[in-house]
């Protein structure tokens, strides 16, 4: 990994929660950064199926699969999984 300088963050692209582009007129500042310590990952989920996109219907009663994968967990803490939230794109 390369140093941070000041033209590191020149060309970067900054977004809005509503997924728009701050202009630059909106981005002031500056940012500073010290010591950065990067970890191993400690939670993977690996998709394996299906390879096409689902589409799922309000009222459609039919039972689809979403997501076939694996969850690898290296952290040295327990993982559980007790709710799976899928929300609609629009």
């Amino acid at each position: 990994m390369g140093s941070i300088d000041k033209d590191t963050f020149k060309d970067g692209s900054y977004t809005n929660g509503d997924e728009t582009q701050f202009k630059s007129s909106q981005v002031a500042g500056t940012i500073r950064v010290s010591d950065v310590t990067i970890q191993q990952k400690k939670i993977t989920i690996k998709k394996s199926g299906p390879s096409e996109d689902i589409k799922v219907s309000q009222g459609n009663t039919d039972e689809k699969v979403l997501l076939v994968g694996e969850i690898t967990n290296s952290a040295d803490k327990n993982l559980e999984v007790n709710k799976f939230v899928v929300e609609a794109l629009t």
